[in-house]
């Protein structure tokens, strides 16, 4: 009984070393992903995070509106719904607009500015 105690354990901790690896080894091309979402609607965009297993907020920025540099364990998921931000992860920029995909892996540092006519995207972490 004790062994397969153990063995689930050992199962369950090698499950989230697993996670923490693949969230912090993103590559930078598998990043962002440009119109992921074109011609989708808000609520497919939402559901479709909800189903990645994301608890979406819906954010809003006005223009210039700035993110300084930080990380965070936590893998992040971006999905933009209007107007435009400029999104920079370990010196790589990334120019997302409406229906873009972007994930940040944890501990990726990472900042942001929204471009001219402010940003409205999805937000989540997990």
């Amino acid at each position: 009984m004790i062994h397969s105690y153990s063995l689930l354990f050992l199962g369950i901790l090698s499950a989230i070393a697993a996670t923490l690896w693949i969230t912090r080894k993103i590559r930078t091309k598998d990043m962002y992903y440009k119109e992921f979402y074109k011609d989708a609607s808000e609520e497919e965009i939402k559901n479709d995070l909800l189903k990645e297993g994301f608890s979406p907020s819906l954010l809003s920025h006005g223009p210039g509106y700035k993110y300084e540099a930080h990380s965070h364990p936590e893998l992040k998921v971006l999905a933009f719904l209007e107007g435009t931000m400029e999104v920079r992860v370990d010196g790589h920029i990334f120019e997302c607009r409406a229906g873009d995909k972007l994930i940040i892996g944890g501990e990726r540092e990472h900042e942001a500015t929204c471009g001219e006519k402010g940003c409205r995207f999805f937000w989540a972490e997990k």
